[in-house]
């Protein structure tokens, strides 16, 4: 025994080798590992084993301790005696990575199963102006995401969590400075050594320029071909409104725009859409106007064509003059805007626009070829109005001609040419329906024959021969079937230099107006002559009777002396001055005498009452009689001197007035003369209403006024009735002649 154990306490003893401690840094320690840990992990170091340490832990992603990515922290168990060696070359393959890492012109990004920011390189904190550290922990996709494309790309992240590799997708990423960045991603999914996907390894290009300048080739590739849709558009339609819409379509379809419309400046002012194509219900109630004192008119439209200039609007949500649509386009995703103005003929006719969905869709380059597609519009339309405007005026021509005959065959007025001497040329019907005959009865004859006063026909042609304009001018025609029908013409003569070619007349019926106006005058006549009538035999009775009594009381107290006998006088007076201006009154409701002579007894009595009431010189004078037996036509020429002189008075301050009634040959003169101011050095465009109601009773008895300044100063107005069935010239056979005068000063 006691050999036995001498000989194995001289034996030495086994013993297992002991692993070497963990080392800071390396991929098996605990220490958290930089992202060159995930490169690592693909490379083999040259006999050396890396075995996983504790298999089944389990730790919440993103709060490993196993190192940044998730993976699970790895002992490197030695097989070479030299530990320092494999040490050394494990910290130049890490430093190699993290060169690679730091270096690279991709993005590198780690994301864990939540989506949250676990790392990204220097590459990505350059683009994007955040730094690693700063955004570890946050989620990726609110962080870096423009807000519209979230939930789009977020649905394709639980993809990469189920094994499948993303290639290729692009997506926009916002900078720290509010830009934004197109991004061409492969995703990767990390998965720990039980093969359970722990994170995302994203790589992504920044491929911003390359898609700009493949956006402007493809830009301005559009352009080039909505030219050519445009000439050839030009080429083949020849309807303004179909080439217009091609436009517009061609625009949408291969340019690329969002919408396209061509506006034309209304009568108002107001830019109206005529053509449209794309997101046509942007254009709905839209209001949109040339003047730059109107917020609708200060927009791209309303600018090009007041400023005849292009206009483009990089940004629409950024710029002010967009103010009015703001909420219009952007509900139709609209961002950038081009309005090029649209000439026809050399002046500014319109406008035509595009609208793309994102801002600064186009450069210089492309707006000056958009420029020339405005061009091409507008020689189209120029060339398409100049035909149109022929073929219109050919039809027009053709049309006039068709209406014209319709209207002068079928007006409800009567129409007619006269030569230069009166002769009728051609009538419509409702002038031979005046005259009372055929075509042929009328045709060739004298317009003076249907006259009852043909004297008015040649005063007619003389004023047409002075090239005068006539306006309602009052006429009687006497049917063949000896009618009479009153009428207001109007008649313009036409000319050809000097010659007088013929004149159109234009004739109103207005014989049930006249009528009517005849018998609203007969009826204030009748109440006139009741009222007369009741101040005459009734006031004017009791206050004659009145006199009498107070007379004789006045009377009764001054023979007994009693002091009441002076008031009793005074009442008599009060009496006497009622009676007087009772009897006035009446006298002024009842101005005519029933009988011929009752104009020239009236005129005197107004000549007297003037002279008395307003102390100036006012004579009647009538050298032969005039005897007027209608006494509707008696009291129209009475008021009408009655109102002569009170405006006379009222605006001519004149010291004399002169009233005179004359028959000449086949007429009555009524004129009024004053030596005041006269007319005003610039007559009113309306006259008073003292000229239209003397305008008014001179109508309703066919005469004619006329109202002219005095070369030595004053006014004349002057009625001329003409003699004819309802003015009745009278002379006294006995030869006895009348002159009857007013005193004069």
């Amino acid at each position: 025994m006691n050999k036995r154990k001498a000989a194995s306490q001289t034996k030495p003893s086994r013993r297992v080798a002991k692993k070497p401690p963990h080392r800071k840094g390396l991929p098996g320690s605990n220490a958290r590992q930089p992202l060159s840990g995930t490169i690592l992990s693909s490379f083999r170091v040259k006999k050396t084993r890396v075995k996983p340490l504790n298999r089944t832990a389990r730790r919440p992603a993103g709060k490993s301790r196993n190192g940044p990515f998730g993976q699970r922290s790895y002992r490197v168990e030695r097989e070479l005696p030299n530990d320092r060696r494999a040490g050394e070359l494990l910290r130049r393959e890490k430093e190699f990575s993290e060169h690679i890492i730091a270096t690279a012109q991709v993005i590198i990004l780690v994301l864990d199963v939540q989506g949250r920011i676990v790392r990204f390189n220097p590459y990505l904190e350059q683009i994007s102006g955040y730094r690693s550290n700063e955004m570890a922990g946050k989620d990726w996709f609110k962080s870096f995401l423009p807000k519209a494309d979230r939930k789009q790309i977020r649905r394709l992240f639980p993809k990469s969590l189920r094994g499948n590799s993303v290639q290729g997708k692009i997506n926009a990423i916002c900078t720290k400075d509010g830009s934004v960045r197109m991004i061409e991603w492969n995703d990767t999914p990390l998965r720990d050594a039980a093969g359970k996907i722990t994170g995302i390894l994203a790589i992504g290009r920044d491929i911003t320029n390359r898609i700009s300048a493949e956006e402007r080739i493809t830009h301005l590739n559009r352009i080039q071909s909505i030219l050519g849709g445009v000439d050839q558009a030009i080429v083949h339609l020849a309807d303004r409104q179909q080439l217009l819409d091609e436009v517009c379509r061609v625009a949408v379809e291969r340019g690329g725009f969002k919408l396209s419309w061509i506006g034309m400046v209304s009568e108002d002012g107001m830019v109206e859409p005529v053509a449209k194509a794309g997101a046509v219900e942007y254009l709905d109630g839209i209001v949109v106007t040339v003047s730059a004192k109107a917020p609708e008119g200060r927009g791209p439209v309303g600018t090009a064509i007041r400023e005849n200039r292009p206009v483009v609007v990089e940004d629409i949500d950024c710029e002010p003059s967009m103010n009015p649509w703001r909420s219009r386009t952007r509900q139709f995703g609209l961002r950038h805007a081009a309005a090029i103005p649209i000439h026809i003929a050399g002046r500014v006719m319109g406008a035509f626009q595009v609208y793309a969905p994102r801002a600064g869709f186009f450069d210089e380059n492309e707006l000056g070829l958009l420029k020339q597609v405005g061009d091409d519009i507008s020689f189209a339309l120029t060339a398409l109005a100049d035909v149109a405007a022929r073929k219109e005026a050919e039809e027009a021509l053709r049309r006039s001609e068709r209406n014209l005959a319709v209207f002068f065959e079928n007006a409800p007025i009567g129409l007619a040419w006269l030569s230069a001497s009166g002769i009728i040329l051609r009538a419509n019907q409702t002038l031979l329906d005046f005259c009372g005959g055929a075509s042929s009865d009328c045709l060739g004859h004298s317009f003076h024959e249907f006259l009852v006063q043909p004297s008015q026909g040649y005063e007619l042609l003389g004023w047409l021969g002075a090239k005068k304009t006539i306006r309602n001018y009052r006429l009687s025609i006497r049917s063949q079937n000896g009618e009479v029908r009153y009428v207001l013409l109007s008649a313009n003569s036409i000319w050809n230099g000097d010659q007088f070619l013929y004149s159109s007349i234009f004739l109103r019926d207005v014989t049930d107006r006249v009528r009517l106006e005849r018998e609203i005058v007969q009826a204030g006549e009748r109440e006139h002559r009741r009222i007369f009538q009741d101040l005459h035999d009734g006031l004017g009775q009791i206050l004659v009777g009145a006199a009498y009594l107070a007379n004789n009381l006045q009377k009764d107290l001054a023979a007994k002396s009693l002091p009441e006998a002076r008031q009793s006088g005074r009442l008599l007076e009060l009496i006497n001055e009622a009676t007087t201006q009772t009897r006035s009154l009446a006298r002024g409701l009842h101005t005519l005498e029933p009988e011929p002579g009752g104009l020239m007894l009236a005129l005197e009595r107004l000549a007297a009452r003037t002279k008395n009431t307003f102390q100036i010189g006012c004579h009647f004078t009538c050298r032969r009689p005039v005897l007027i037996r209608d006494n509707a036509v008696a009291f129209h020429l009475y008021r009408i001197a009655q109102e002569a002189i009170t405006n006379a008075i009222k605006h001519g301050k004149p010291r004399h007035i002169k009233i005179s009634l004359t028959e000449a040959t086949g007429r009555i003169i009524l004129a009024v003369r004053d030596d005041g101011h006269g007319l005003p050095a610039h007559p009113l465009k309306k006259p008073g209403m003292g000229v239209r109601i003397m305008n008014h009773r001179a109508g309703l008895i066919g005469a004619s006024l006329t109202i002219q300044k005095q070369p030595a100063g004053g006014t004349d107005v002057v009625c001329t009735v003409p003699l004819n069935g309802e003015v009745v010239r009278s002379r006294l056979r006995t030869g006895i002649r009348r002159k009857t005068k007013l005193n004069e000063n």
